[in-house]
């Protein structure tokens, strides 16, 4: 690249992070909510959001917590009323994901059967005024950071967790087509929630039900499954592409890795899922397949 492209691509860069910081460090440092991009991506939120009315799901939002800066979050949702709320009565300090121990949480949260405290009752007690009821969570953990995914209804009756389960591949699909939308919404990933006093959401006395790596694999091995292992990170990359037809060379370029490098991760993958072919995985996938990690 000649020199003078290269000093004008940085120059733009710095451009980009200073014009950035002069305008979302005005929510970050001034109380005043409305500052936050959550509340002109509305639009489009509402637009990526609006086949989940199909399902009679009609609240959704995304928190991102990085790996490296657990007490910073990210988020947006299509609800702005009930996110001033929620930042003006610092409801992300007992949020999931400001739980200390959010790590070692379950992939999903039934919000409805946890034995919630103080002002983690208060905010559930809260968002249900806001027809964000029956509240169901996708955790979704990686090396980098963890997402939380959350459903909620304006129904009353919880038989929508019927739903949820039942049709937890349709779920896992709105979260691929989230993803793949995300770029409308870049703006409310720059502009992060200081969690200041971080803490637990539930009972210290109450822990949610886990087997070890050993207790999963022994199980497996009892019904005559063997050389049993999770997914690796790469792999958990690999399932979104997997499950939208794309081929081993298609991924290989997604990812610029060797095409065989992709076609060994993909074979891996079907030993995992116990599939013959990758056909037979692609149809465990879409009717939501899942390992036991």
């Amino acid at each position: 690249m000649p020199l003078f492209l290269a000093i004008a691509a940085n120059l733009y860069t710095i451009y980009v992070t200073i014009t950035t910081y002069k305008k979302y460090m005005p929510f970050m440092s001034n109380p005043s909510i409305e500052k936050h991009p959550l509340f002109f991506l509305q639009e489009p939120m509402s637009k990526i959001c609006n086949p989940l009315r199909q399902l009679n799901i009609s609240t959704f939002a995304h928190v991102r917590v990085d790996s490296k800066n657990p007490g910073i979050a990210f988020s947006i949702g299509n609800r702005p009323n009930f996110f001033k709320n929620y930042m003006e009565k610092s409801y992300f300090n007992v949020d999931v994901f400001a739980d200390p121990n959010h790590v070692h949480l379950p992939n999903c949260i039934l919000w409805d059967l946890l034995d919630l405290k103080g002002k983690a009752y208060e905010m559930v007690k809260d968002a249900s005024d806001f027809d964000y009821k029956h509240i169901f969570t996708i955790i979704k953990k990686s090396k980098d950071h963890t997402d939380y995914y959350n459903f909620g209804t304006h129904l009353n009756s919880p038989s929508i967790y019927q739903l949820y389960f039942n049709q937890f591949h349709l779920l896992e699909s709105f979260i691929d087509y989230f993803h793949h939308n995300i770029g409308l919404l870049e703006p409310a990933y720059q502009a992060p929630i200081i969690l200041t006093q971080p803490s637990s959401f539930i009972e210290e006395t109450e822990d949610f039900p886990q087997l070890s790596s050993y207790e999963k694999t022994a199980y497996l091995r009892a019904l005559g499954h063997k050389n049993i292992s999770p997914l690796t990170a790469r792999e958990q990359f690999y399932i979104p592409l997997i499950r939208q037809g794309f081929t081993a060379k298609e991924i290989a370029k997604h990812f610029d890795v060797a095409p065989r490098t992709a076609e060994e991760c993909i074979k891996n993958i079907q030993r995992k899922f116990f599939a013959t072919h990758k056909a037979d995985l692609i149809r465990k996938l879409m009717s939501g397949g899942k390992l036991t990690e």
